[in-house]
């Protein structure tokens, strides 16, 4: 195998970079296309012979993680991203990103709903962007067709 860097463009139309393993420059295009991204430049960076032994607390193996979530500014945002963990995944894209992701999946693995992975860690982490508070429309009284009395605690 032979490492490969990158620069290409996300689905996003950001100019992105990294590296990926691949048996030659034509399979390292190839698994680009795959993950979404269109190549600008590939460059052989090394080959290996043997893989390191990774540390025990970490997988060795990267998965592409399709994600969708929404900026402060409403924007719906949708790409793709390298990493070993779905956590890692998702640290990432907040701290790069701070979306408030409404969708975080392996490629090719349909979507679950509600992720309950997402509703946890988006409740505990502390970059988690403000929501706009939201108004309620106000409730009318059937009978006299005039707002009714809110109640009181």
């Amino acid at each position: 195998m032979t490492l490969f860097s990158y620069r290409a463009i996300n689905e996003d139309s950001k100019e992105v970079q990294g590296s990926i393993e691949a048996e030659n420059l034509d399979a390292a295009s190839s698994a680009l296309v795959d993950l979404h991204l269109e190549p600008i430049e590939i460059n052989e960076a090394m080959r290996l012979r043997k893989p390191a032994p990774a540390p025990t607390d970490q997988p060795l193996l990267k998965t592409a993680y399709a994600f969708e979530g929404s900026g402060k500014d409403g924007a719906v945002r949708k790409g793709t991203i390298q990493a070993a963990t779905k956590r890692q995944a998702f640290d990432r894209i907040r701290h790069d990103q701070n979306l408030t992701l409404t969708m975080l999946t392996p490629l090719g693995v349909p979507p679950a709903q509600p992720d309950p992975d997402l509703a946890v860690w988006q409740s505990s982490s502390p970059a988690a962007p403000k929501a706009a508070p939201q108004q309620s429309a106000p409730a009318w009284n059937a009978v006299k067709d005039v707002p009714a009395k809110p109640a009181r605690p």
